[in-house]
């Protein structure tokens, strides 16, 4: 082998040791330890006692010490080592680096064609190799120093070449099929659907080397179903483990569809989750699941976390575990029964709530010492139901006053009803006090549609109750409650509500307020609104206005001419046209491909492409619309007895003059005084003739002359 260098002739300890540290390498080097020996380091190397990583620090070391000639005979010899080692991973490494450290151009090409020979066997499946080495152009490097950053680029693609198989979240398994370097994408085939296009960057494409499960499933699907079916629990375990993280149902669902059918998860998933190994946090639909190296180790996670948490977290893992062991069971009950006395003596009423309810329904049943309506006799009903968060309590704690039938009790759902936020508890508070108290509930209703941003939850909570015909809410809605909410509708205290509200307009609110609505002034007002609302889009603006002037015919809009220059409207023809022949059959395929995907109450690209659809449609409508009314302005044509569209206009004051032209809203362009007829400019222009004092930009000219525009 010839011999190699070594520093201070420590044969036998480690670079990772204190000893060798990098600043003690450094010390060596300036101090002048560097001297030759044998084959004797190679050979505690090749036992493991030397890491690639450590010969790397040292020849980075020497590089910056003015050692390169030194850096590159060591790692010329390591090169040679690792290839007699057939270890081509290392010698790739051992090879990029020498890179960095040869200054001779004449060596550069035997460097490339070996650092190729070392990519073709860490890649011996890469069917792209060549073409990615050639497409950044690799082989026509002719300065050492340029080779790493090149192979930094290259190997993104090297992970990512044809045939590689990868896990994304939301898609599944995917094989890459397309390479595209130009536009840094790969595509992907996936299990439910083809072709999809990911960046080569992308963080949440997950490889799947040998042996995973996933990896599994696609080559050897069959052996893995009837794997699946046998030993559920190993199944969980290796796809846990494997994944390194914890996961929802839902994605643990994903993942192993195809393996388990839909009518055998739930009996699969049943047996998959009693692995003592499989630790679970949280609950219901955010509940996640996690690998634990022994069951042990999970008790003692779930005992260290009870500890930690606050009293909500210690209830749910006591509901999660307390059938794990008998010792879970044990700790959780008699810590549980000592929050509930201590919440009792100190009078912290929710928190004895919390602690009753989870008594009474187990897994633990134990009596805690007092109930329901020894809290509510002894504790102030507002404080108490303020400090709530369940809405599940808050819903008994209100039924039991309901169940008083005083005064008091009248009061309490009142002020519950004009304070809460759960659609549930304000369902139950209004039909109680519909039942037995209508004066204090339209009272109520009074006060929140007088005070709207006071009341912004329970305000949206009726405009979508609204939305249902038949609901008992709609009798108390009209024209007043239309109007309050359109001048809400854009205001920030209502910034969370606004989609809700607006979705409930659509579905049925409007409909049901307009068969209430006898004032045509109350219309107009609600027209007017409409048409100024920055927040309502304007396919919605023209639907809704259109129902109230059919619901009241005499606010009905004439469909006026729109003035166009020509050039205007064949740009508006050009725009129908891309919307039909190019925008509409894209989204249709867009929906198409995002309904395959399932599961349509939760497909956010489903919904998504619906409403570009319903975008598309009434824009092109709209268009449509437009069109059919357009009267061409013909340059040097128009009548010049007054201002109208197609004129230019002098105006004059005190010496200075300006000129103004009046088209349609389609050739607008104030920055070049270009102005619409249907601009308040226009408007105050219009019809006036020669001599005619007008305001232009919050002063007084006149008139000078009207000419034809050109």
């Amino acid at each position: 082998m010839g011999s190699i260098s070594r520093l201070g002739g420590r044969t036998k300890a480690k670079t990772t040791d204190a000893a060798m540290s990098e600043n003690n390498l450094q010390a060596l080097i300036e101090e002048g330890r560097f001297v030759d020996i044998d084959d004797q380091w190679l050979e505690e190397m090749a036992a493991g006692q030397m890491q690639v990583d450590d010969f790397l620090q040292i020849a980075r070391l020497l590089g910056r010490n003015k050692e390169k000639e030194r850096a590159g005979l060591l790692l010329g010899l390591l090169a040679e080592h690792y290839l007699e080692q057939e270890d081509w991973p290392a010698r790739y490494r051992i090879l990029t680096e020498i890179s960095r450290h040869t200054a001779d151009p004449k060596k550069i090409e035997d460097l490339k064609d070996n650092i190729e020979q070392a990519l073709k066997h860490v890649y011996p499946n890469s069917p792209s190799l060549h073409q990615i080495l050639n497409q950044f152009h690799f082989f026509d490097v002719r300065n050492p120093e340029e080779i790493k950053p090149i192979l930094e680029k290259i190997h993104p693609w090297l992970l990512h070449d044809v045939g590689q198989l990868f896990y994304e979240p939301g898609r599944g398994v995917g094989k890459v099929r397309e390479i595209n370097i130009n536009l840094g994408l790969v595509r992907l085939d996936y299990e439910g659907h083809k072709d999809g296009a990911v960046d080569v960057a992308d963080a949440d494409l997950m490889p799947l080397p040998q042996g995973h499960i996933l990896r599994e499933k696609v080559e050897q699907l069959e052996a893995m179903r009837e794997r699946a079916m046998r030993s559920p629990d190993e199944i969980l375990a290796q796809l846990l483990h494997q994944m390194n993280r914890a996961m929802s149902v839902s994605e643990i669902k994903e993942c192993l569809k195809g393996v388990i059918a839909d009518n055998q998860w739930a009996k699969w998933w049943t047996a998959a989750k009693k692995n003592p190994q499989v630790l679970v946090s949280g609950k219901g639909a955010r509940a996640i699941y996690s690998w634990t190296a022994s069951s042990s180790v999970a008790d003692d996670a779930i005992r260290k976390a009870f500890h930690e948490g606050d009293l909500k977290t210690r209830i749910d893992l006591a509901k999660q575990h307390a059938t794990r062991s008998s010792e879970l069971r044990a700790l959780f009950e008699e810590h549980l029964l000592k929050l509930a006395k201590n919440a009792w003596d100190t009078k912290e009423w929710p928190a004895a709530l919390e602690l009753l309810d989870f008594f009474s329904k187990g897994p633990l049943t134990a009596d805690p010492g007092y109930s329901l309506q020894d809290v509510l006799r002894t504790a102030e009903a507002s404080a108490l139901l303020a400090g709530l968060d369940s809405p599940h309590l808050k819903l008994k704690v209100l039924e039991e006053y309901g169940r008083m039938d005083s005064d008091g009790s009248i009061e309490i759902l009142r002020s519950a009803l004009l304070k809460d936020d759960n659609p549930r508890v304000l369902a139950y508070v209004f039909q109680t006090l519909q039942r037995f108290s209508p004066e204090t509930l339209d009272y109520s209703l009074e006060q929140i549609f007088r005070l709207p941003h006071s009341h912004a939850a329970v305000f949206s909570w009726i405009s979508q109750r609204g939305e249902e015909e038949g609901d008992p809410v709609t009798t108390k809605l009209d024209g007043k409650f239309l109007i309050t909410l359109l001048h809400v509708l854009d205001d920030p205290e209502f910034s969370s509500h606004r989609n809700k509200m607006k979705k409930a307009l659509e579905g049925g609110l409007l409909m049901n307020i307009l068969a209430n609505m006898a004032d045509p002034d109350q219309a107009r007002k609600a027209i007017e609104l409409m048409e100024h609302a920055t927040s309502i889009e304007d396919y919605r603006r023209e639907r809704w206005t259109n129902a109230i002037r059919i619901r009241f015919p005499e606010f009905k809009q004439k469909e006026e001419s729109i003035f166009s220059t020509r050039e205007a409207s064949e740009r508006k023809r050009g725009e129908l046209e891309h919307l039909v022949k190019i925008e509409l059959p894209k989204n249709r395929k867009a929906v198409g491909e995002a309904a395959a995907l399932g599961d349509l109450s939760e497909n956010h690209e489903y919904k998504a492409a619906r409403e570009r659809q319903e975008y598309l449609i009434n824009r092109v409508q709209q268009l449509q619309n437009d069109l059919a009314r357009v009267r061409v302005l013909e340059p040097g044509k128009t009548e010049t007895s007054e201002v109208r569209p197609g004129t230019r206009v002098t105006l004059a004051q005190n010496g200075n003059k300006v000129v103004v032209t009046i088209l349609g809203p389609w050739d607008s362009n104030p920055v070049e005084n270009i102005y619409s007829y249907q601009s308040p400019i226009g408007i105050n222009l219009l019809g006036k003739t020669t001599g005619d004092p007008v305001q232009y930009n919050d002063a007084t000219w006149s008139i000078e002359r009207i000419d034809p525009w050109e």
